[in-house]
């Protein structure tokens, strides 16, 4: 009677030692799909954002963002022309994006941009460009060298392009990138 008390008993414990320890991976693979689903990590391509975000950091984004929750001078990744890119976004849907000495303007407007370094010039395209709907007019930081929307055939990012909206960003010093 008391052996299969005990056994029983030790059995029931082993039992719950097991559930409770179960618990951990299966909590740590909920929440690394739901993390998987909701973020997007990965690392930036090119120098086009420095010095704001170097070649090779860590970034971390969110990848469910409406249309319209974006804002002028989000950073954003986005697949164009088969490859992942980072730039800011510079123009949203309905707005006019000109530039004039070196300086960019949105609706006729100067945009001010603290992050560009002083002295560092938006090379001036001649055309003014009209942001079409569920579009982005998108440039990168490093205005000298960015491959951006001022030099693309179709100068707008489609929304449907886009990855996600960067949250954070790690700069990882020893990664040694490119400048595109």
């Amino acid at each position: 009677g008391n052996d299969i008390r005990e056994y029983s008993s030790t059995k029931s414990k082993v039992i719950q030692t097991i559930k409770e320890w179960a618990i951990i991976p299966i909590a740590a693979i909920v929440t690394s799909v739901l993390f998987g689903v909701i973020f997007l990590i990965g690392v930036v391509p090119s120098g086009s954002m420095e010095p704001t975000i170097h070649s090779g950091s860590i970034f971390v984004g969110t990848r469910y963002t409406a249309p319209e929750e974006f804002q002028r001078g989000d950073k954003i990744l986005f697949y164009h022309f088969s490859e992942i890119f980072v730039k800011r976004v510079i123009g949203l849907p309905g707005d006019t994006v000109s530039f004039k000495d070196g300086d960019v303007y949105i609706n006729g407007e100067l945009y001010e941009e603290e992050y560009i370094p002083e002295g560092v010039p938006t090379v001036s395209i001649t055309e003014e460009y009209l942001v079409p709907d569920e579009c982005f007019f998108v440039l990168g930081d490093n205005r000298e060298y960015s491959y951006d929307s001022r030099r693309w055939e179709y100068p707008f990012v489609r929304f449907e392009e886009v990855c996600a909206r960067g949250i954070l960003f790690v700069n990882i010093p020893w990664w040694d990138g490119d400048n595109e």
